[in-house]
């Protein structure tokens, strides 16, 4: 079974929505933060602000580029703890986990990656203005 998140940073945790169960909001914390601080570090090169975003592609089934795996430590009702098997650091995720999966998965593969922030006006600008340098070198209707 898989799942997609694309996580928001609070001042505190990183949240998510989800249309299972009309997710909003739903916070990744209890040293899960630090996880995905570390990751989105090591992604962007800095630390995370309020904010910032950062999408997880997760999955119990094991897939080519996956980033890292979480294995399960221990469950109980109320959550899940795993260690994560790159950063050795613990995630602990609440019972929605279950909830989703319909079972608290032994071990969930993941991939992170920053989520696509389109194209700022400065790059669209710049861009413009090399096109424009080109059509005057090239008159494009002497060619044709």
């Amino acid at each position: 079974m898989d799942l997609y998140i694309e996580c928001e940073r609070t001042s505190t945790c990183w949240v998510f929505d989800h249309e299972h169960k009309n997710t909003v909001n739903e916070p990744l914390c209890n040293g899960t933060e630090n996880v995905i601080d570390r990751y989105y570090k090591l992604l962007k090169g800095n630390k995370p602000k309020v904010g910032d975003r950062i999408c997880f592609f997760l999955s119990t089934e094991k897939f080519p580029d996956a980033t890292s795996k979480i294995e399960l430590l221990d469950t109980n009702d109320g959550g899940s703890n795993f260690i994560d098997d790159f950063s050795k650091m613990n995630v602990w995720l609440c019972p929605w986990l279950q909830g989703y999966f319909g079972y608290v998965p032994s071990r969930i593969y993941f991939k992170c990656e920053l989520p696509f922030e389109g194209v700022s006006d400065e790059y669209i600008d710049e861009l413009m203005k090399d096109i424009n340098i080109r059509e005057k070198i090239f008159d494009i209707n002497e060619i044709l």
